[in-house]
């Protein structure tokens, strides 16, 4: 794949997730954590997506998770969920949604982009989680398919799997969108 190929692939994901909000007026928050505000910057590029995009919480560290999500530190702490796990991915999109009461949905993502992931097993693990006024809707896990990066300055490769994993959101909102 050459790199403007994915660029204009997130583009068409953004493009058709917006065109879905727009016509049904819904309103969607964001929970990012490995995409780091890549999804809500893709949709920012839609004209007249501030009818449906409330907004995003760029919550990279465990901190943040805590702080402005309200998970559960236990939960980010432990070795059976960590801050890479379908739990905290469902506490990240229900409390989103519960701190942004214009929103009708939202999304969240966690993954591991590497390099240097422990336990190596994780690498390239993404989960997303939506909620809506009736719950957690949808939690699922997807493993990236692009290769881990080399180094720790492969920049270049982890920008990569960050628009892979922003690829994975924007498509299975437009498919929650489609089926709901």
């Amino acid at each position: 794949m050459r790199s403007g190929d994915a660029g204009c692939e997130l583009i068409e994901c953004a493009v058709a997730v917006a065109l879905q909000l727009l016509d049904r007026e819904l309103r969607v928050v964001l929970a990012e954590s490995c995409t780091a505000g890549n999804v809500a910057a893709s949709l920012a590029c839609i004209p007249g997506i501030s009818r449906c995009l409330c907004g995003s919480f760029v919550v990279y560290r465990c901190d943040s998770k805590s702080r402005w999500l309200s998970v559960p530190e236990l939960m980010l702490d432990n070795s059976v969920d960590g801050p890479v796990s379908e739990r905290v991915t469902q506490q990240m999109a229900w409390n989103a949604l519960r701190l942004t009461p214009e929103a009708d949905i939202s999304i969240a993502v966690t993954g591991e982009l590497g390099p240097g992931v422990v336990p190596v097993s994780k690498d390239g693990l993404v989960y997303i989680s939506i909620a809506d006024a009736s719950g957690i809707r949808i939690t699922e896990d997807y493993r990236l398919k692009l290769p881990t990066p080399g180094s720790q300055t492969d920049f270049i490769q982890r920008k990569a799997r960050r628009d892979e994993a922003t690829q994975l959101v924007l498509r299975r909102l437009g498919k929650y969108l489609i089926e709901n």
